[in-house]
């Protein structure tokens, strides 16, 4: 009777562990749940912008097969999925030249990655431009911030990925930086730049998966911007994104167009020559606003220090000043837009004036 008892016991020790074991969550699911507080959608449709550099062969355009329209749209449809679908090869396991992983890199203003702003941001990735408009209800994960992962989380994609501490510490625990700043509380920019590397192959089909599965089509990631100023903020926001694609973001894209910026006499559908006029006319007002923007960051800090450190005198002749650069800034936009609607359209399909 007694060995009944303990054997029923156990069987249903058996049974309830089985059960608990069929409800556990898996690190990809756990992963996804943490990743969510990041997720976000566009609210309206949206335009960015991707530089490169196209080798005519010291060849004008018009000389080249590029200058038929169907041939440019051709290649800048092919550039844009043969960058994405870099994120989704596992055989690619570059880390160099990328800030938030393999993917399209996209800036969200024409500006801020041109030729004409590298003594500026010390980048330029060449003179030709994609503007690429997206759909609203295209989804992205915000790393502008690392995303918090719990404790249990990063101990599951331990487990199941057998990666060792070291590589969980360089990509997603708690680094200790030269400086003394604590970095990489979570999952962040730099763990998708990192998770490319060979050894971390089943983290990153974990990504992949999470990815995937909740439709995330671009990621958001820390760097430069010139539209502050222009979206009626001088508070800057400093994103770009990565376009990667997926299974569930095949309607992400509205469309893509070609900027050269030169045409000379190449012909250019209504497309084209929509988006060049109104690119050249915005990159007209985002380049003398960038220092006018960095200007009135540079005093409000001055006038905060002045005030922290007593001296009111200062601090009230500095932020005196501060009406006068915001007069100038609006002085700047309006003589170059004078159709209030036309400046309106821009910033409603600007990703910067969208936060």
């Amino acid at each position: 009777m007694k060995s009944s008892r303990i054997l029923k016991a156990l069987t249903l020790t058996l049974a309830l562990t089985a059960a608990s074991n069929a409800f556990a969550a898996t690190a990809t699911e756990m992963l996804s749940e943490d990743l969510q507080a990041g997720i976000k959608t566009l609210s309206r449709e949206t335009r960015m912008y991707h530089y490169f550099g196209i080798n005519l062969n010291g060849k004008r355009l018009e000389d080249t097969n590029l200058k038929k329209a169907g041939k440019r749209n051709e290649m800048v449809q092919t550039r844009v999925k043969q960058a994405a679908a870099q994120f989704w090869d596992l055989n690619n396991n570059t880390t160099q030249l990328a800030n938030a992983g393999i993917g399209l890199y996209l800036a969200i203003d024409p500006y801020a990655s041109s030729p004409a702003a590298a003594p500026d941001t010390g980048a330029n990735f060449g003179s030709t431009m994609l503007e690429v408009t997206f759909n609203a209800g295209t989804r992205y994960l915000d790393l502008m911030k690392d995303v918090p992962l719990r404790d249990a989380t990063i101990q599951a994609i331990i487990s199941e990925t057998g990666m060792s501490q070291a590589q969980a510490g360089k990509l997603l625990l708690p680094r200790t930086e030269p400086s003394g700043k604590v970095s990489h509380k979570g999952f962040a920019r730099d763990t998708l730049q990192y998770m490319a590397e060979a050894q971390n192959t089943n983290f990153r089909k974990m990504v992949y998966n999470v990815y995937s599965q909740n439709g995330i089509a671009m990621t958001e990631y820390g760097w430069q911007a010139a539209t502050s100023a222009f979206c009626g903020s001088t508070t800057a926001h400093r994103s770009a994104l990565v376009y990667v694609g997926g299974p569930l973001t095949q309607n992400a894209i509205k469309s893509v167009t070609m900027v050269f910026w030169e045409p000379n006499s190449a012909e250019l559908d209504a497309q084209e020559s929509e988006a060049l006029g109104r690119n050249r006319k915005f990159f007209s007002v985002l380049q003398p606003l960038r220092p006018l923007e960095k200007k009135y960051q540079s005093t409000a800090d001055q006038a905060y220090s002045a005030k922290k450190a007593g001296d009111k005198a200062t601090a009230k002749q500095l932020s005196a000043e501060l009406p006068v650069i915001m007069s100038n800034i609006k002085t700047t936009i309006s003589s170059v837009y004078s159709d209030e609607a036309e400046i309106n359209d821009l910033r409603s399909k600007t990703f910067e004036c969208l936060k």
